[in-house]
């Protein structure tokens, strides 16, 4: 039904980004408690994230501008920022012609149980976004691979999987091909094996 997850901070962005929200904030008060005609409305002001648009675009195929975007709605996220993972949906409601290989988000997500120190994860993505996906073929995902390195907690597992700003959303997968994970951050100042995932199966219940 062209439902896919990605990150919370990637359908909501402004839900992350409160300091930048509070600075227009603040601008705003100002501007009108400047003017003795609107000097009142100062403290009604409220500021508000608004999607102009959110999209996707195929794998494998020639992206040349925006009129490529397959348009989204977002769905759902999850209740809390820590819960990062949202469910977008393509407007038709339906895959494009092609897409055959899906995760069914309608299936069980793996226990907390597989999820080890250790193991071995594999991703597929788009690090550096464009930078690294535009190729003389098209746009093409990275595949790598890594192990987990963490647990931390309930909601997250650190993996040392290399990523750059445009993997988020990424899907995080164990040997067997099962979704164990949503990439979501990174320590990027540090070195590239300090990553996070969300687990799974928040994905999988927002799907449902």
């Amino acid at each position: 039904d062209g439902k896919i997850a990605t990150n919370k901070h990637v359908a909501y962005p402004w839900a992350y980004d409160t300091g930048y929200m509070a600075t227009i904030k603040e601008y705003e008060q100002k501007r009108l408690a400047g003017n003795s005609q609107t000097r009142h409305l100062a403290g009604d002001v409220k500021v508000e994230g608004k999607l102009v648009y959110i999209g996707c675009f195929l794998n494998d195929t020639h992206v040349s501008g925006m009129q490529d975007l397959i348009n989204c709605t977002p769905l759902k996220a999850g209740a809390t920022n820590d819960v990062d993972v949202a469910i977008i949906q393509i407007n038709t409601k339906t895959l494009p012609a092609g897409v055959e290989r899906i995760v069914d988000l309608n299936q069980a997500a793996v226990t907390d149980d597989a999820l080890v120190i250790g193991a071995s994860v594999y991703t597929i993505g788009f690090p550096a976004g464009f930078d690294i996906a535009q190729t003389a073929q098209g746009l093409e995902a990275n595949n790598q691979d890594g192990k987990i390195t963490q647990i931390r907690g309930d909601v997250e597992f650190g993996h040392n999987i290399a990523i750059q700003h445009g993997a988020s959303g990424s899907p995080v997968f164990n040997q067997y091909g099962q979704l164990v994970g949503v990439i979501n951050a990174g320590f990027l100042g540090i070195g590239d094996s300090y990553n996070m995932a969300i687990k799974a199966k928040y994905a999988v219940e927002l799907a449902k």
